[in-house]
C-alpha cells in the first residue's frame, strides 16, 4: 500500500515537471498584466456619452487601482476616451398570457485608449497636433444578465433590474481597466526599448 502511494506521487511529480517543461500555462497564466504595474500614473478619463454612472465607476475603479485619473488631458499622456455606452434590453421569454417575463440587460462599450508620445512631440518644434502611438484603437467590451420579471411582484423586480444594471457596469468598467493596463503597458515597454 505505501509503494503504490509513493509510486502515485513519484508519477504526480514526474507529470507535473513534464508538463510545467513544455511551456504549458494554464489560461491567465504567463505574461500577466496587472494594475499594480501602472500604480501612480496619471489618465484623463472623457466619457462622451451620457452614461455619468459609468463614468463614475470607472473613475472609481481606477483610483481604487492606485491610478490618478486627471481634468486636463493636457497634464498626462495617456487617454481613456469612453466613445459610446449602450444599455439594450431585450425580451427573451414569455409567460401562459403571452406577456414577457424574461429580459436580457445588454450593456455594450466603445473606448479608445491613446497614448501621446511626449518625448516624439517635444523632439519636433511645431506644436501642431501632438503625436500618438499606434493604440488609437477602438475597442469593445460588453456584459450581459438575463432577470424573470414577475407582473405580481414589480416593485422588488425593478430593484433587482437596477442591481442588474449596476453589476454590469462593475463588470465592464473591470474589463476596460484591464484592457487599459496591458494598452498602456505595452506601449510603455515598446517606448523603452526604442
Amino acid at each position: 500500500m505505501k509503494i503504490s502511494v509513493l509510486r502515485l506521487f513519484l508519477v504526480f511529480i514526474i507529470g507535473a515537471q513534464f508538463i510545467a517543461g513544455c511551456g504549458f500555462h494554464l489560461r491567465g497564466q504567463g505574461e500577466s498584466y496587472s494594475v499594480a504595474q501602472l500604480n501612480g500614473i496619471q489618465v484623463y478619463l472623457a466619457v462622451t456619452s451620457e452614461d455619468s454612472l459609468l463614468r463614475r465607476q470607472i473613475a472609481n475603479d481606477l483610483q481604487a487601482s492606485g491610478i490618478v485619473v486627471v481634468n486636463s488631458p493636457e497634464l498626462t499622456e495617456n487617454h481613456l476616451v469612453i466613445l459610446n455606452s449602450k444599455v439594450l434590453r431585450r425580451a427573451i421569454g414569455v409567460d401562459s398570457n403571452g406577456r414577457n417575463n424574461e429580459f436580457e440587460l445588454n450593456q455594450n462599450v466603445r473606448f479608445l485608449v491613446s497614448h501621446i508620445d511626449v518625448k516624439q512631440q517635444r523632439k519636433t518644434s511645431d506644436k501642431k497636433k501632438p503625436k500618438t502611438s499606434s493604440l488609437d484603437e477602438v475597442m469593445n467590451v460588453e456584459a450581459r444578465r438575463s432577470f424573470y420579471l414577475d407582473n405580481i411582484d414589480l416593485i422588488g423586480k425593478r430593484a433587482e433590474e437596477k442591481a442588474l444594471l449596476d453589476s454590469i457596469r462593475q463588470e465592464v468598467s473591470r474589463k476596460i481597466i484591464s484592457r487599459f493596463v496591458v494598452a498602456i503597458d505595452r506601449q510603455i515597454k515598446n517606448e523603452s526599448e526604442s
